[in-house]
């Protein structure tokens, strides 16, 4: 299956309903679960672009590339280095 382009991850956004649905989505990883809660109240647009990304399977597979132990991690970027990203800005 291809992968989707910047255009159609966009339109794929603006279909989520944050309205009516509260989300949260769990990042299955090699040291466990970790649930995210998803507010939309606070942050409408990143709710609905991070629902269509993993909707799209663009996060499978993904890495944590900035570790710093008992304070955060950071993910999400396709390239594993932090500099990537969907095509796209919200």
């Amino acid at each position: 299956m291809a992968k989707p382009s910047a255009t159609e991850l966009q339109q794929a956004a603006t279909a989520v309903d944050v309205e009516s649905f509260n989300y949260e989505i769990t990042l299955e990883t090699s040291a466990g679960p970790i649930r995210l809660t998803l507010d939309s109240q606070k942050a409408p647009g990143h709710v609905r672009n991070m629902v269509a990304l993993a909707e799209s399977g663009f996060y499978d597979n993904g890495c944590f590339h900035r570790v710093i132990k008992d304070f955060m991690i950071q993910g999400g970027c396709p390239e594993g280095s932090g500099r990537g990203g969907p095509g796209y800005e919200i």
